[in-house]
């Protein structure tokens, strides 16, 4: 009994005595609070990584005298004694670290890696004189995000466009469509690889080649004036101040493929130039000229999807030379379902009425490179270059299997009796990008600034022999038979290339004068971009009659030949569109200790033309829209503390039509009629932004803003009707828009815990003439227009996203993040209360990283776990409708169209080898 009582007291005393070591890390110069610094106590061996707020603690210390170190990539390490007395008091440091700086006679070379973190993003929302948000690289990698289109998801205000694969791909800014916002990799445009228009696909950017994601809201006189919903900024990775390789190998699956199979088609003997540009346009093609594996297709398992990123960097010269290489390569299995609804409109009801439906299923393998290159090199502390090269390529290799159901001819489910059609398309698209810029910085006097840049970029998108198969089920009496569609297959060879060169010039000059600090910039610019676009169609049908289980089983076994024209058809999209664009700009920025003023005016002058090699009958074959456009702009921020902004902005911006919207064509596309618009005009925007800004501390903060936008002649994708049908549809004018939000930004630590959310409520109203029909006096059916208001197409009235962190002491981080989106338009309709509408959205994707002190980390990424169908509906409904497939999912409405994805995760290792 006496050994217990012992035992006991001892086991309390030690309790007693066990004492704890905590403290905060934070950067020495701005007291930022450094997350996922090393901290270890050297002789018990034990470490830890600071926490979401700078923080770390190490328990149950006995007494004694220890030494602690920190260390922290591109910052001097540091080593303090610790003496434990025989008490529980909890002993408390704050470390403050030193940036690595290298002294070289008037040089100083600065690590590069601090804006990558956290701290370092809030301190430029804090410190800008713009409404922006910032995504840093140590977020974007706890994140599960894999591109930078799902990165940009996360940021207040943002929507996303997915394509035909499920994937996110084209960024809707504060309710603003696509074209009214534009990318840039550091600092610069560039050129993209669609076919029509200027925007570029944000999912062909690794989300890994990204030290940050910036997100400009508002734009200064020193930017290019088309980015009224914003500016989406690539800073890519920046070469460090010491040896730096980072490394990371990942593998995964995409649920789809649980219960389906991989569809593949050979591709060697693809040919990527068509017969008629070989051989010359009068060339009269045959069979042997196409691919040989004509519609052979095969069902496998696939592999693991892959993803592999390396980047490495160091200094040279003694530092004055910088060199950052990173490359990524992914390797991706996708595939998805949709259901797809065709109507026409109802004269005597006003309502649509369901015509066919095609189900579809996608099967595609995705194959992503990606290679960056940042050379920088600084002559002295007066002048530095820097040279940045990247090359992206997304390759993709899909079919698409179409059942279509007839509803308006001989269709009777209960006899199994009804017409389907059954297309197969395979498609080969090859998109790349190539970019190279030139900068230079030069102090040429105490406090005046020249700073320039020339860039060259190139786009290429290229679909070579994309091929669509149609066979049709007839059935007469009893008997239903297969055939090969006579008129419907063809082989069609399409590319375009999209090459700019680009030059800026900057002069800024600075002095004080008492306690206000004035900044005087003047600079121009000049772009001339050149796009050409090509399209060849060569129709194959039937060579006779051939029966499904008689004549053949596979479409690889139908027999073919080519019909008229044998040298292929051409058509109005075989043209080259050149802009020149010619900016000039003046500004000049107030600064106080109590805030900041900035005000500038830019002329942005356009000039925008097109030739068309086979124009339509009666169109001209070239045209030009001239123009010149004057866009003020002012930005105030009101500092009252040191962690708190008042800004107020006001900017005018515009919107150019795209290079093929303001050429007069024609053509039938898949599933419907497109058509330009030679007299299409630019759109003129006001826009106001008011904001409070308060960070509690250095990686903490709550956004409050509102935004007001004044849209004149704003472009949209509108439908025409020709006999009661859906006609087609193409680029128009309308009078006049108005778009008015408010959104909110917190970001909160909690030693472990942590949570980002943010919200965005968008109201936008624009009034337009729709077609109704109703009796008249005598009883007959006419046709009348009525006005209708409606938001933009693509706005969603409630945005929000939610990301809880958890970040343990052991090098654990996990990260749960939710985005919502509400209802919103998608295409406008000419009749009444007939426009389509994308249902609500819900997302959930998790993230878990372990680390270990060696460099060495394992994760895990998992994307759309709850896996929610994607629905498009019109917000009225048709009677005869509700006995057809799948009309009665969403009350009151007509389903148009259903997407079903897929659940994907990868998980993998990485490997940071850093020296000092």
């Amino acid at each position: 009994m006496v050994r217990i009582i012992v035992l006991i007291g001892i086991l309390l005393i030690n309790t007693v005595w066990a004492a704890t070591i905590q403290g905060f890390v934070y950067d020495k110069d701005n007291k930022e609070p450094l997350i996922g610094a090393t901290v270890s106590i050297e002789q018990l061996k034990e470490y830890t990584v600071t926490g979401l707020d700078g923080s770390f603690i190490f328990k149950n210390i006995e007494a004694g005298t220890y030494y602690i170190s920190i260390s922290y990539l591109g910052y001097k390490s540091i080593t303090q004694k610790a003496i434990i007395e025989n008490n529980n008091i909890p002993i408390k440091f704050n470390f403050l670290l030193e940036i690595e700086h290298t002294m070289l006679q008037s040089v100083t070379i600065v690590a590069h890696g601090a804006q990558n973190t956290d701290a370092n993003a809030r301190l430029s929302e804090k410190t800008s004189m713009q409404v922006i948000n910032v995504v840093s690289a140590s977020s974007i990698q706890q994140s599960p995000d894999l591109n930078i289109a799902n990165v940009v998801q996360r940021i207040s205000g943002v929507t996303l466009e997915k394509n035909s694969s499920g994937e996110a791909q084209y960024a809707i800014l504060r309710g603003m469509d696509k074209r009214y916002n534009y990318t840039l990799v550091n600092g610069l445009k560039i050129s993209s690889p669609h076919n029509k228009h200027r925007f570029v696909p944000l999912n062909i950017f690794p989300s890994d080649l990204a030290d940050r994601v910036e997100v400009y809201k508002t734009l200064t006189a020193d930017m290019e004036g088309d980015g009224s919903g914003g500016v989406i900024n690539l800073v890519m990775k920046d070469s460090p101040n010491a040896f730096f390789v980072n490394t990371n190998l990942g593998i995964g699956y995409n649920s789809y493929f649980i219960q389906n199979g991989l569809s593949t088609y050979p591709r060697s003997h693809i040919s990527m130039l068509s017969p008629r540009e070989q051989n010359g346009k009068t060339y009269t093609a045959s069979l042997t000229d196409l691919n040989r594996d004509l519609g052979k297709i095969s069902e496998t398992n696939p592999l693991p999807n892959s993803n592999i990123g390396v980047a490495l960097g160091n200094r040279f010269l003694q530092k004055k030379l910088g060199i950052m290489v990173a490359a990524n390569y992914s390797n991706l299995s996708k595939g998805n379902q949709s259901v797809i609804f065709s109507e026409s409109y109802r004269q005597q009801t006003n309502t649509p009425v369901i015509t066919s439906m095609r189900e579809r299923e996608y099967s595609e393998r995705a194959i992503q490179n990606a290679v960056h290159i940042k050379t920088d090199y600084m002559i002295n502390a007066n002048h530095s270059f820097d040279w940045y090269n990247a090359y992206i390529s997304m390759n993709s290799f899909q079919i698409r299997q179409t059942t279509t159901t007839n509803f308006s001819y001989n269709y009777d489910p209960e006899n199994n009796k009804y017409d389907l059609n059954y297309q197969t398309r395979l498609q080969s698209n090859y998109q790349n990008i190539l970019v190279s810029s030139l900068h230079g910085k030069h102090t040429v006097m105490p406090h005046l600034e020249i700073s320039w840049a020339s860039q060259y970029s190139v786009a290429n998108n290229q679909t070579p022999e994309r091929t669509h198969f149609n066979l049709d089920r007839i059935q007469i009496d009893s008997i239903a038979n297969v055939y090969p569609d006579a008129d419907g297959s063809t082989i069609e060879w399409a590319h375009n290339t999209d090459t700019d060169l680009s030059g800026f010039i900057h002069a800024k000059y600075k002095y004080t004068y008492n306690t206000l600090q004035f900044e005087y910039k003047v600079g121009s610019m000049i772009r001339n971009k050149e796009r050409t676009n090509f399209l060849v169609e060569y129709k194959i049908r039937p060579d006779g009659i051939q029966v499904q289980g008689k004549d053949f089983n596979t479409i690889d076994q139908i027999s073919w030949k080519l019909s008229n024209p044998l040298q292929g058809s051409v058509g109005p999209l075989n043209y080259d569109s050149q802009e020149l664009i010619m900016g000039y700009y003046g500004m000049v920025s107030i600064n106080h200790r109590l805030g900041s003023i900035q005000t500038g005016i830019r002329s942005e002058h356009t000039n925008q033309g097109y030739f068309q090699y086979y124009p339509a009958m009666g169109q001209d074959s070239s045209g030009a829209q001239i123009y010149t456009d004057i866009l003020p702009s002012i930005q105030c921020k009101y500092t009252p503390t040191n962690n708190t902004n008042i800004r107020v902005s006001y900017f005018k911006s515009i919107n150019r039509p795209g290079f093929y919207e303001i050429v007069p064509y024609v053509i039938m596309e898949e599933d419907y009629t497109e058509f330009g618009n030679k007299k299409l005009k630019r759109a003129r925007i006001h826009n106001i932004d008011v904001r409070y800004e308060y960070f509690p501390k250095k990686t903490e903060q709550l956004l409050v803003g509102v935004f007001y936008k004044q849209i004149q002649d704003p472009i949209e994708i509108m439908y025409t009707t020709v006999n009661r049908r859906q006609y087609g549809f193409g680029p128009g004018n309308v009078d006049k828009a108005q778009n008015i939000g408010f959104e909110t930004d917190i970001i909160k630590y909690f030693r472990v815990f942590g949570v980002k959310a943010n919200y965005t409520y968008t109201l936008s109203k624009i009034t337009t003439p729709k077609t109704l029909y109703q009796k008249n006096e005598k009883g007959a059916t006419e046709r009348i227009t009525k006005n209708q208001t409606r938001p933009l197409v693509g706005q969603s009235p409630h945005t929000a996203n939610i990301a809880l962190l958890y970040k343990h002491d052991s090098g654990i981080d996990c990260q749960l993040a939710a985005s919502y989106t509400h209802d919103r338009l998608i295409v406008v309709s000419d009749f009444y209360n007939s426009d389509y509408w994308m249902s609500k959205t819900f997302q959930l994707d998790s993230a878990f990283e372990k680390k270990w002190k060696t460099g060495w980390s394992c994760f895990l990424k998992v994307n759309n776990l709850v896996n929610t169908p994607m629905y498009y509906y019109i917000k009225i409904i048709d009677n005869e409708n509700i006995d057809l497939p799948l009309q009665t999912t969403l009350s009151d409405k007509t389903l148009v169209r259903k997407d079903i994805y897929s659940r994907s995760f990868i998980c993998g290792i990485r490997k940071n080898f850093i020296t000092n």
